[in-house]
């Protein structure tokens, strides 16, 4: 943290009984979960403070105003899920779409979870437009909607503006959260298909298969930086298609 902005993160459990309160350190800040159903007409009001004692649901995420000036360690005790039952993600018609269906989940497991996997499975429940994991990558805390990293079934690419520049490259840490955006109410899946093993030391990780790609960055005054990814692929289609998302600013 510093003093003038407070970093989040979001958190998620890969165990099925904890709490806030595992995560949350005296000095912290609070902790809040996102409501989709309250965001109406921006989603920017679908936050809930969360207190320290409640229980953290698997498969869900939460952002977590930590004061962590310096790396800090979380560690987990527990009962690991041993079934693939998780809560819905929800779809909510409040007018305006743009700020429907938004969904802030989380690896439930204590692995790694294949991106490109987590997509496919997924991909009848994720809208169109926005077939992808939404990752805030924030770490000066001006809670700017574009420092949103992005990871298609294409590849990844960096926050738009300010954020630490690492591109997401394809698995989803353990505790890490994110954001989804659902076409309609329904079970999001996680399965042990998507477990993956990494030993890396990097937030975003993984890898690819290989393939036609290009990354596009720019940078403006006070060094704003932008970046997108333009990719060829054999089953790609001419209109929308799976590789195809907007970008979130």
């Amino acid at each position: 943290g510093n003093s003038t902005n407070k970093p989040y993160r979001f958190v998620s459990s890969p165990m099925t009984d904890a709490t806030i309160g595992d995560v949350w350190t005296s000095g912290d800040y609070n902790v809040y979960r996102y409501n989709e159903s309250s965001a109406n007409a921006s989603q920017d009001v679908g936050w809930e403070r969360v207190f320290t004692s409640k229980n953290m649901v698997s498969g869900k995420a939460y952002a977590f105003v930590a004061n962590w000036s310096t790396p800090r360690t979380v560690s987990f005790a527990g009962k690991l899920r041993a079934d693939s039952s998780f809560p819905n993600v929800t779809l909510t018609n409040s007018g305006t779409a743009a700020s429907d269906g938004w969904n802030l989940i989380g690896n439930p497991f204590p692995c790694a979870v294949n991106a490109s996997t987590f997509l496919s499975d997924n991909n009848s429940i994720l809208a169109t437009g926005y077939k992808a994991v939404y990752l805030w990558d924030n770490p000066a805390g001006d809670l700017d909607r574009a420092d949103y990293a992005v990871y298609t079934s294409g590849g990844g690419a960096g926050t738009s503006a300010g954020g630490s520049a690492l591109t997401p490259d394809g698995n989803i840490a353990v505790g890490q959260g994110f954001f989804i955006k659902a076409n309609a109410t329904g079970q999001i899946a996680f399965n042990t298909g998507q477990k993956t093993a990494s030993t890396s030391s990097q937030f975003f990780i993984a890898a690819v298969g290989e393939s036609q790609r290009l990354w596009l960055s720019v940078e403006g005054p006070g060094k704003a930086t932008n970046q997108i990814l333009i990719g060829f692929y054999e089953d790609g289609e001419t209109g929308t298609d799976q590789y195809d998302v907007i970008k979130l600013k």
